[in-house]
């Protein structure tokens, strides 16, 4: 074989090694044979079925929300209190909008600079895991990095789900669930003996409250009742505290209690009360540099400020969300709540003379 004819064999020989071993090296998945990309994250089937939720991140305890078959939602490092439902439900349609983009990479170096591992998210549906993920950094041109347990490589998500660590946040703020619509008859009690029990009570949702006996020449203002109710839905707490704590046991002598009656004959029981504003005398501070045996002193009284709002769940209807953490937790919530009260002259109103024109004129003469 000549010489020249050698070399071209070898050269073409090689060309055709490095041409094997080009196609046959390891590569990272393209976007049409890696079965993720263009998928949505989350399957529709699993959203159907999911039953829990956790919410992980490097700098904070994991929340976990958890489908309970007679509560609902409910946050599980909250004392069980029930789920925000409206801001449960952005996060599952964020988590229904996502979908893979595209496979990024598997090398480490790479891996390193999008940040994985700062938070987290694992589906459980049925009582298996569904779906758990690691996010990372945002993308520049929008979306997420993130990467599936398990698995050594990353992909980018179109959007990057809103994912709050704090327990306390993923908590319902509103506990006094009533319709004023759904109210027949609300009893108001209040903590000295000044003022009687006042009843108000109506036959349907279309009648007007009325008092069960007011005092002579008074009527119940129904619209007054009416607005009481109304605000009850909307109230919120900002924390709570144990029912034994010096909080609510020092304002439950000042309580006001409200029982409500709904048609369907099931109770809602809730009170309020706060510590009122008070003055304590410089012999009776706990200071031991004060003489403890001598009741007079110059030294002015000491004024300490009312306590906080304080609200106790005492009764709730079979299956109300709020009726087990109610029972070891009472509710602060703002000022406000105890200002909006009606005292007892507020919930009466005049009643109207009698028309005379009605009486008869035999009667008169």
């Amino acid at each position: 074989m000549k010489l020249k004819t050698l070399a071209l064999s070898v050269s073409a020989l090689a060309v055709i090694t490095a041409a094997v071993l080009w196609f046959d090296r390891p590569r990272e998945p393209s976007v049409h044979d890696d079965p993720r990309v263009g998928r949505p994250l989350v399957d529709t089937d699993v959203l159907r079925d999911l039953d829990t939720l956790v919410i992980r991140a490097d700098s904070a305890d994991a929340v976990t929300l958890r489908r309970d078959d007679s509560r609902g939602w409910i946050v599980a490092e909250a004392h069980e209190f029930p789920v925000d439902f409206p801001k449960l439900s952005r996060l599952v349609d964020s988590m229904r909008g996502a979908e893979i983009r595209r496979f990024v990479t598997r090398q480490p170096v790479r891996l390193e600079r999008l940040d994985l591992g700062e938070r987290g998210l694992r589906l459980g549906a049925g009582g298996d895991t569904a779906l758990d993920v690691t996010f990372g950094r945002t993308s520049d041109g929008g979306g997420v990095y993130l990467q599936f347990a398990g698995d050594d490589g990353a992909y980018l998500l179109s959007n990057n789900p809103w994912l709050d660590t704090s327990a306390d946040a993923w908590a319902r703020k509103t506990f006094l669930e009533v319709e004023a619509d759904d109210v027949r008859s609300i009893r108001f009690t209040w903590p000295d003996d000044r003022h009687p029990p006042l009843l108000a009570a109506r036959d349907s949702a279309d009648t007007p409250f009325a008092a069960d006996a007011a005092p002579e020449g008074k009527m119940l203002d129904a619209e007054r009742v009416t607005r009481f109710l109304n605000g009850l839905k909307t109230t919120r707490f900002n924390r709570t505290v144990a029912r034994g704590d010096a909080e609510a046991r020092d304002a439950r002598p000042y309580r006001r209690t409200y029982e409500l009656t709904l048609f369907d004959g099931s109770r809602l029981v809730f009170a309020v009360g706060r510590t009122p504003e008070r003055e304590v005398p410089a012999w009776a501070r706990d200071d031991d540099a004060l003489d403890w045996t001598a009741e007079e002193s110059d030294a002015e009284p000491e004024t300490i400020p009312a306590g906080p709002v304080v609200v106790w769940l005492e009764e709730a209807p079979e299956g109300y969300p709020w009726a087990e953490p109610a029972a070891a937790r009472a509710f602060i919530v703002a000022d406000f709540v105890h200002d909006r009260q009606p005292a007892f002259p507020q919930l009466l109103k005049d009643a109207p003379e009698p028309d005379v024109s009605d009486v008869d004129e035999t009667e008169v003469e």
